[in-house]
C-alpha cells in the first residue's frame, strides 16, 4: 500500500492534488486507538498517580505513524516496528481504567459528584430557575448566539465554577426550613466539597464482593467472566436494578446508599492495523493484547456500594446478591416486587 510519513507532510495545497482522498480519515488523529489525546494524557496521568514511575515512549509511537492507502481508502495507522510500545501504551491505558479511574476510592468520588449534578439538574426541571447561573448552563451553552460568546461560556464552566455553584446550592439546601428528606442530599455535597467520608465503600475489589455476598466456590466460578465491560442493554438493566435496590432499603432502614457502575472497554477497535511496509495487517494477527486485556478484565468488580453503615444488613447482602443473579444470569431487571413473587 501506498504511505507517507506524517511528519513530512505535503502543504494543504498539494495535499489537495490527492484523488479523491477523504479528509474524513484525519480525524482519527484525535478520536482512534491511538490518538492525540491518549497520547497527551496516558503517561501524564499514570506518573501523577504514582502507578508507574517509567513512562512509555510515545515519542516513538508518533514517529512511526503513516499515511496508509488500500482499494482507494486512505488510512492512519503506525508501523509494525513499534509494536511493543504501542502494546505498552494499550496495556497502561486500560490499568489506567482498571485500577486508577475505577480504584472504589475515586469511582466513590464520580459517584457523590454524579448524584448533586443529578439532584440539581431535577430540581432545575421541577423547579425551574430564575437564576442567570444554574445547573442548566451545562447544556444551555449550546443555545447562546455567536461563536465566541459561545466559547467565552464554555470556558466559563470549569472546576471553579462547579464548586462555586454546589457550594450556593448547599448553603441555600442547609437552611431551606420547607425541604424534607434533604440529610443524605446535604451528606453528599459536604463529602464533595468539605472531603467528609460519610460513605465507605462495602468492597474494594471482586474477592471482597465475593465474601461480603457469601458466595460460594461454584457461584465463583459462575461469575468470573460475567464481569468488565457490560452491554448497553444489560448496562440499563443494572442501573434500573441498583436505582430500585436503594430505593427500597432506604425507605425500609435507616441508612443511606449510593453506588457506581464499573465498566469500560478493551480500548482496542476491531479494524486498528498496523503497517508492514507492503500492507496493513490487524493487530490480531500479530499480537496477543486483545485476548491478555480481555482475561485480565474479568477480575473486575461490576459495581461499588456505598453506604453510610459500617454493615449491611443480612436482607440487603440477600437481596444485592439476588439482584447479580438477576442482571447477569437471568438478564432481568431486580424489584422487591419481583423477588416476594418468587
Amino acid at each position: 500500500g501506498d504511505h507517507r510519513d506524517l511528519h513530512s507532510f505535503p502543504t494543504r495545497r498539494s495535499f489537495r492534488s490527492f484523488c479523491g482522498f477523504d479528509f474524513g480519515v484525519l480525524h482519527s488523529i484525535i478520536d482512534s486507538t491511538i490518538d492525540a489525546d491518549r497520547l497527551d494524557y496516558i503517561n501524564r496521568d499514570m506518573l501523577a498517580s504514582g502507578y508507574i514511575g517509567g513512562a512509555v515512549d510515545l515519542l516513538r509511537i508518533a514517529k512511526q505513524s503513516v499515511l496508509t492507502k488500500r482499494k482507494k481508502e486512505y488510512y492512519i495507522s503506525f508501523c509494525d516496528s513499534a509494536i511493543l510500545d504501542i502494546e505498552h501504551m494499550l496495556e497502561m491505558r486500560f490499568n489506567l481504567y482498571k485500577k486508577v479511574i475505577f480504584h472504589h476510592q475515586i469511582a466513590r468520588k464520580d459517584a457523590m459528584l454524579e448524584s448533586l449534578i443529578a439532584y440539581l439538574a431535577n430540581k432545575f426541571f421541577l423547579q425551574g430557575s430564575r437564576k442567570n447561573n444554574d445547573i442548566s448552563m451545562l447544556w444551555k451553552f449550546d443555545k447562546v448566539k455567536g461563536l465566541e460568546q459561545k466559547l467565552d461560556t464554555i470556558s466559563l464552566l470549569d472546576e471553579n465554577w462547579l464548586i462555586s455553584l454546589f457550594k450556593e446550592e448547599y448553603f441555600a439546601l442547609k437552611y431551606d426550613t420547607d425541604t424534607k428528606n434533604k440529610q443524605k442530599v446535604l451528606m453528599i455535597f459536604e463529602d464533595v466539597l468539605f472531603g467528609k467520608k460519610y460513605f465507605r465503600s462495602i468492597w474494594k475489589n471482586l474477592n471482597d464482593l465475593y465474601g461480603v455476598l457469601e458466595f460460594t466456590t461454584t457461584q465463583k466460578y459462575q461469575f468470573r467472566e460475567s464481569f468488565g465491560y457490560i452491554s448497553p442493554s444489560k448496562l440499563q438493566i443494572l442501573k434500573n436494578s441498583l436505582d430500585n435496590f436503594i430505593s427500597y432499603h432506604e425507605s425500609k432502614e435507616k441508612l443511606f446508599l449510593s453506588y457506581q457502575i464499573v465498566s469500560f472497554s478493551l480500548g482496542v477497535s476491531k479494524d486498528f492495523h498496523l503497517f508492514s511496509g507492503e500492507e496493513l495487517v490487524s493487530i490480531d494477527e500479530v499480537s496477543t493484547l486483545r485476548k491478555r486485556l480481555k482475561k485480565s478484565m474479568l477480575n473486575t468488580v461490576p459495581f461499588f456500594i456505598y453506604c453510610d453503615k459500617k454493615e449491611l444488613s443480612k436482607d440487603i447482602k440477600k437481596d444485592l446478591k439476588e439482584l447479580l443473579f438477576d442482571v447477569f444470569e437471568r438478564n432481568r431487571e431486580w424489584s422487591h416486587y419481583v423477588e416476594n413473587l418468587n
